[in-house]
């Protein structure tokens, strides 16, 4: 019989981060979206106030979860997620719930919108392995 998928050892748990980074991930593509001035069902936008509750939420105690998980991973690699990176993430999921719930959006808050994407976008980017990398939180 053929298996597909990882092999065992390349297995690992589930942890926040990984799921705090997919939420954020796919809000960050639902703001791209909204930007390019596509059309969200009902669904779509509950779901991104959902994910937006969820990211704050996990948000509210950021600081200490990455300062516990940088000294509990003897790992590699480095990646700096500095209090910008996190007031960042804290504004988005403001946007995206305001206009998720139907609250306009000029033109100087889509360029805000645009510019906290990109920021978000390029330090995801570097993000890409967490699993092998060593956060460390600046201050």
């Amino acid at each position: 019989m053929i298996r597909l998928g990882s092999n065992l050892f390349q297995m690992r748990n589930i942890h926040d981060h990984d799921i705090l980074l997919s939420r954020l991930k796919l809000l960050t593509i639902m703001a791209k979206a909204y930007l390019e001035n596509h059309d969200f069902g009902s669904w779509r936008l509950r779901s991104m106030v959902r994910n937006t509750k969820y990211i704050s939420g996990f948000m509210s105690n950021w600081h200490s979860y990455l300062m516990n998980y940088a000294t509990d991973h003897k790992q590699t690699g480095k990646i700096h997620l500095d209090h910008i990176f996190y007031q960042r993430v804290k504004l988005l999921s403001v946007m995206v719930a305001s206009f998720a719930e139907g609250n306009p959006m000029g033109i100087h808050r889509r360029a805000a919108l645009k510019s906290n994407v990109d920021y978000i976008c390029e330090r995801l980017n570097h993000l890409h392995c967490v699993s092998r990398a060593n956060l460390h939180v600046l201050s």
